[in-house]
């Protein structure tokens, strides 16, 4: 099975990429965030900062990552593999390596400037922009506190978001292609 993760900043297009990008390989998308929103439920908080205060960024990722194995599992009969839209934490690379060793794991950072991102934001979320500015520098703290700089670091390939999404998902659906697929199907390392 492949195992693609996605990384980079909130509002660079990740989870975007990573649905056209599932549909166009055939592999399953993991939403990140949707984990996160369904243990935040689960934990009793209505919504994501008050779980991240109440348990702390360590914890979090912990419970997050537990939960991100379990739902690969749960997808392991998709020979094509599956598709993590945000690594966040940089241990859970390690952590897929030793729970699915046979896998391909391939990590993607996706990179747009933050003037962009502000633009996601705002429309995105219906503010000002202002706002998404307090918003984005949340989201960017929470993101470095908990090791985003270093799961960067993990990547093999790297994508510019500036383009059209069509232009940038072949872009990257063509740097994939020789890692994961050849004419007999799934490689294995």
């Amino acid at each position: 099975m492949n195992i693609i993760l996605l990384t980079g900043f909130s509002a660079s297009g990740k989870s975007t990429l990573a649905k056209i990008l599932g549909e166009k390989l055939e592999m399953d998308m993991l939403s990140v965030r949707a984990l996160v929103d369904d243990i935040t439920q689960r934990s009793g908080f209505e919504r994501t900062r008050y779980w991240l205060a109440d348990i702390g960024i360590s914890k979090a990722l912990e419970q997050l990552n537990e939960e991100i194995i379990y739902a690969i599992k749960l997808r392991e009969k998709n020979n094509n593999g599956v598709i993590i839209d945000d690594l966040i934490d940089p241990k859970l690379v390690a952590i897929l390596r030793d729970q699915f060793p046979e896998d391909i794991i391939t990590v993607v950072a996706v990179k747009v400037d933050r003037k962009l991102r502000l633009q996601r934001v705002v429309e995105r979320m219906g503010i000002l922009a202002k706002d998404a500015i307090k918003e984005l520098r949340f989201l960017d703290r929470i993101k470095q506190e908990a090791g985003l700089a270093q799961a960067m670091c993990f990547a093999e390939i790297e994508v510019e978001n500036q383009r059209s999404i069509e232009e940038v998902t072949s872009e990257l659906k063509e740097k994939l292609e020789p890692k994961i697929f050849h004419t007999g199907g799934v490689e294995r390392e």
